[in-house]
């Protein structure tokens, strides 16, 4: 017969009272600065006659010791302590600074939680119900508005107007004009992770050059590179972030540098927020991007010292068509550290979101909507254990308010689940409860 057994550590954590001292210090430097949340925290806690507990935030459970601390300091913060051996003529009270006293009451340690805790105790799926859903639709538009700028360098003019799409799964025909004759562009489309697309592109037009395209996202930049094999052309196109402003370059080679601009992206007012602020705040900036994709971005670099700065990165990429949409969340909170005997930098990736949303539209503003939390690598232990790899869904009515209630299990006692199912939006509602 096998017994559970819970983890020592755990038991040890859920057995904390009497706190007699509490430090919450950063790892990372000796440098101590006012108002900043440590870059690696860590958290010193003695109690009940001097048990004494110590980890980081890169340690299993620490966010289950802060929050446990926390709880408990919340109701022994005027406690007085009466130690006859080291205080025996008056009484003293819990050892605490003034910057872990102010971490513990405003609860800011693991503000990160905020992009996630939406999805604390739901039900997850280890792969993708939306089986069949066709996400060649949403990289299309940047492959061809890249593939309309690419050419017009070669005085040859592509026209999407009225176009229609052809195929299924990796295999597509798109109808459109060259030079104003009708044409067919065959495009190969390969996933090679959740972040990272390549499209192989032909055509029977004596002029088209076939083309490879690869389309990444990354945390501060989306990058387009393309490659005429049998022209030795090449080049890319990079949207990125410099101080928390969007911009753009193209480079294009042939044996040399032939193409090089750059420029700025414009900012907008988002009018999609009800669907970028789904379960999570994003107070950010928006960009329009030329294939009407929005760049959202709100990041800030906190100087500490000539050879230290902290940058938190929060960024999103939203794209909607055909009244389905797309959003791509990246957030991380990295310590970098300038090394002065090299050119290099020396950096330490913290707490770290990568996050994908599909809205699949029914009827009118109800949307079924699927949340993904990639495999990014950094040690979390409830990121790891509770959301890596792991897909959730949702019922969403874009005309009220989303509560957490809102979100809604696959129904249980639907025991399988078919691809054409979800395929037909009307039979999503038969896998899941009504809206609430």
């Amino acid at each position: 017969m096998r017994v559970n057994k819970m983890d020592d550590i755990l038991m040890q954590i859920y057995d904390i009272k009497n706190i007699e001292e509490v430090w919450i210090y950063d790892l990372s430097s000796s440098i101590s600065v006012d108002n900043r949340l440590p870059i690696i925290p860590s958290l010193y806690v003695s109690y009940d006659g001097g048990k004494v507990i110590n980890l980081c935030n890169k340690d299993k459970f620490f966010d289950v010791l802060f929050k446990k601390v926390r709880e408990v300091y919340s109701v022994e913060k005027d406690r007085i302590i009466v130690d006859k051996e080291k205080s025996p003529f008056r009484d003293i009270k819990i050892k605490i600074d003034d910057n872990t006293k102010r971490i513990l009451e405003e609860n800011r340690l693991l503000e990160i939680e905020n992009v996630y805790n939406f999805y604390n105790n739901k039900k997850s799926y280890s792969d993708s119900l939306l089986v069949q859903k066709d996400e060649f639709k949403f990289y299309l538009p940047i492959v061809l508005y890249h593939l309309k700028d690419i050419y017009s360098y070669m005085n040859i003019t592509i026209n999407y107007d009225d176009y229609t799409i052809n195929g299924y799964r990796d295999n597509y025909s798109i109808n459109v004009k060259i030079d104003g004759m009708d044409e067919q562009l065959y495009v190969k489309y390969k996933k090679i992770n959740e972040y990272n697309f390549e499209f192989y592109i032909r055509s029977s037009y004596d002029k088209f050059n076939s083309i490879t395209m690869n389309i990444d996202f990354r945390k501060d930049r989306i990058n387009v590179m393309y490659d005429f094999k049998n022209k030795n052309v090449n080049g890319e196109y990079d949207y990125f972030i410099n101080n928390n402003e969007a911009n753009y370059s193209h480079k294009l080679y042939r044996n040399k540098l032939l193409v090089n601009k750059n420029g700025k992206l414009n900012e907008v007012n988002n009018e999609y927020k009800k669907y970028t602020s789904l379960d999570s705040e994003d107070n950010m900036k928006w960009y329009l991007l030329p294939w009407n994709g929005l760049y959202g971005i709100n990041n800030s670099i906190i100087k500490v010292n000539d050879v230290n700065y902290f940058m938190n990165i929060h960024n999103k990429y939203f794209s909607i068509i055909d009244g389905d949409f797309l959003l791509k969340e990246y957030l991380s909170k990295s310590y970098n550290r300038k090394l002065s005997f090299s050119n290099g930098d020396y950096k330490i990736s913290l707490e770290e979101v990568d996050k994908i949303i599909t809205g699949i539209k029914l009827f009118d503003d109800i949307y079924v909507i699927e949340t993904f939390f990639d495999d990014n690598g950094v040690l979390n232990y409830y990121y790891d254990s509770y959301l890596e790899n792991k897909y959730f869904y949702h019922l969403y009515n874009a005309k009220k308010d989303l509560k957490t209630d809102n979100l809604i299990e696959v129904n249980k006692e639907k025991n399988v689940i078919y691809g054409s199912d979800l395929y037909d939006k009307n039979n999503i509602l038969k896998l899941v409860r009504g809206i609430k």
